[in-house]
């Protein structure tokens, strides 16, 4: 299982899409505007007709009223037009897009030629009031320059849409007062030219200023989304290297930390009842990964993994590959509806159909742990001395952990702790067997057997002695100690005049310490120590070493 690519750091957001995201806006913002002025310009464009109509222009004004309510009613329907999406820009639900919608750069230009054709329908105002010479110009006045100011308002932000309505309406104000002439229209019409500067002016810096807030906001919302990306990632590679961390990067079960702390849940979560822990060791592995090779060695671990998942999903058990090709199951009995015994022989039964196609035949030793109050690392350890006894004695079995094998767990934890002390104090002695030479008469060596008498367990079996210093890691002093003794030996016999003295000495050395120490370095230093020849006589088997003088 691979770990994903760390997460990303924050970086600034990119300049295109935050103009992007700008332009989004401000189409939103003015089809807003848009939306709620047409109202405003539809009750106004009513005003003005009935001031046309009580002058007793009634066809100029409802002409004039026809073509202003074409207008806005194009410009409402425009406004509703779905718009393409901006790569990278995320809108408001409400606002209506489409793949096959015009880009947002086609809308605005849209809106604002149409701002143009609702300003040049308010040019024509001077139809209805004689080129402002009328007694009712002062009102046309006033309802054009509000007009205009409110469209200045209502379009901060896209300053074309109110240039564009303001322009063909204030120039027309203008134009007509200069044509009556006269000092008073001159300098009105001059004044309706500076407000419509202003008013130019103001549109300007009024998109100007929502362009930047545009452009604050997207870049602190694309920020906070940055940090929530950056978050989830982080998040999400916390919980692979935590998921890395308690379980097997092959088979997808827990490890051993990983399963020790979910089984301590499971038995916490569940107390009061009893559990039951299967420890599988799978006979025959070795020889399919030396047949087939690792690679088909490891494709046999996931599948016995599937397998034991497939076997055990009523038990809703805590599965693990404990190591190597150890696996460990932990379950409680109530609900169980089989008992551990059933359980293990039908997991026996089945293991052989789990990786037959692989050509290699498998087996499964079970040791079995059942406890109610105990802690997962002593169930563990009931199970594992369980598992040896059942590989022991003849594999593909299983075997409980009863009252025999906690008497041997025990003692083997008792001579573990106290083996080096023992070495230290010379508590483990040598015997010396004779062996007879061809005639029966005459002594031809020594063998040198180790001997220890437990203060708490009596006489403990030279076997158990090296399994317990080989788990120990003191198998280096306790041969030490044994050339030791033996040296010491020699030098009492001889001191002595014993004819044993010239007596070949054998000392029985196991292949795990062969494969593990240096022996033949440690025996040859310790006797040239003490000015003893070794020697390996054609008789001696290659697991012995023999000192003479």
């Amino acid at each position: 299982m691979n770990l994903r690519a760390p997460p990303p750091t924050l970086t600034s957001v990119d300049g295109e899409l935050l103009s992007r995201m700008v332009r989004a806006d401000q189409l939103v913002m003015v089809r807003r505007s848009v939306l709620a002025a047409i109202p405003i310009n539809i009750v106004l464009s009513f005003t003005a007709t009935l001031v046309a109509l009580n002058s007793g222009r009634a066809f100029e004004g409802l002409c004039w009223l026809m073509l202003s309510l074409a207008v806005n009613g194009l410009r409402s329907y425009v406004c509703r037009w779905p718009f393409a999406p901006s790569r990278g820009v995320l809108l408001d639900s409400s606002v209506a897009t489409s793949p096959k919608g015009r880009p947002v750069e086609w809308h605005l230009r849209l809106a604002a030629v149409l701002a143009g054709f609702s300003g040049f329908v308010w040019a024509l105002i001077p139809l209805l009031c004689n080129g402002y010479s009328s007694p009712q110009a002062v009102f046309y006045l006033t309802v054009v320059c509000g007009i205009c100011a409110g469209s200045v308002t209502y379009g901060a932000a896209f300053a074309f849409v109110p240039i564009s309505f303001i322009t063909p309406a204030l120039l027309s104000v203008a134009g007509c007062l200069v044509y009556w002439g006269g000092f008073d229209n001159l300098s009105l019409a001059a004044m309706v030219l500076l407000y419509l500067g202003a008013l130019v002016r103001s549109a300007v810096h009024s998109e100007r200023t929502f362009r930047e807030g545009s452009r604050l906001r997207n870049e602190a919302t694309a920020m906070t989304e940055q940090l929530r990306q950056v978050h989830a990632l982080s998040l999400d590679a916390t919980q692979q290297l935590s998921f890395r961390a308690s379980h097997d990067s092959l088979t997808g079960l827990l490890n051993r930390e990983g399963f020790t702390e979910a089984a301590t849940l499971h038995i916490v979560s569940s107390r009061g009842q009893q559990h039951c822990l299967l420890l599988l060791d799978l006979d025959g592995f070795k020889a399919v990964n030396d047949a087939f090779g690792h690679k088909v060695g490891d494709r046999v671990l996931q599948d016995v993994a599937g397998w034991l998942q497939r076997e055990l999903t009523d038990l809703r058990a805590v599965l693990s590959r404990w190591g190597g090709d150890e696996f460990a199951v932990l379950y409680s009995l109530q609900g169980a509806r089989q008992p551990p015994a059933a359980i293990a022989q039908a997991l026996i039964r089945s293991i052989s159909f789990a990786t037959a196609h692989y050509g290699g035949h498998l087996g499964v030793s079970i040791g079995i742990s059942v406890s109610g109050d105990a802690e997962i690392a002593d169930m563990i350890s009931f199970a594992d001395e369980a598992l040896y006894e059942a590989k022991r004695t003849g594999r593909n079995r299983y075997q409980f952990f009863d009252a025999p094998l906690n008497l041997r767990l025990g003692t083997r934890r008792d001579v573990e702790r106290d083996l080096l002390h023992a070495i230290e104090a010379r508590a483990i002695g040598v015997w010396y067997q004779p062996i007879m030479g061809c005639d029966g008469k005459h002594i031809h060596s020594l063998e040198a057997l180790m001997r220890w008498h437990h203060p708490r367990h009596g006489h403990i079996a030279p076997e158990e002695v090296i399994f317990a210093a080989a788990n120990t890691g003191v198998a280096e002093p306790l041969l030490r100690h044994l050339v030791d003794e033996v040296c010491r030996a020699m030098r009492q016999l001889e001191a002595s005049g014993s004819v044993l003295a010239s007596v070949p000495i054998a000392i029985n050395v196991s292949p795990r310490e062969m494969a593990q120490l240096a022996v033949d370095d440690i025996v040859l230093g310790m006797l040239k120590g003490t000015s003893k020849n070794p020697h390996l006589p054609t008789d001696t088997a290659p697991s012995n070493a023999t000192i003479t003088r």
